[in-house]
């Protein structure tokens, strides 16, 4: 049987669905879940909340620089 554990709530997940990507995120926190089998092996279930910190950042950069683009050309105007 598959334990899945919340790495920030703790709370608890049982049961054969977590091999399911939708099931591997904590529906509370939106974290990949910490899925245990019976054989004690742990792996991190799927998250789509978690993005890279990096690609982030990036993201924001293209979103500013189009702002001030925007804003340069409402003045020029």
């Amino acid at each position: 049987m598959l334990e899945g554990r919340c790495p920030k709530c703790g709370i608890r997940y049982y049961g054969w669905a977590l091999l399911n990507p939708e099931h591997q995120t904590c529906p509370d926190c939106g974290i990949g879940l910490y899925i245990k089998d019976s054989n004690g092996t742990i792996s991190e279930g799927y998250s789509p909340s978690v993005i890279d910190k990096n690609l982030f950042e990036e993201i924001i950069n293209i979103v500013d620089d189009e702002k001030k683009d925007k804003n340069r050309d409402m003045k020029d105007d």
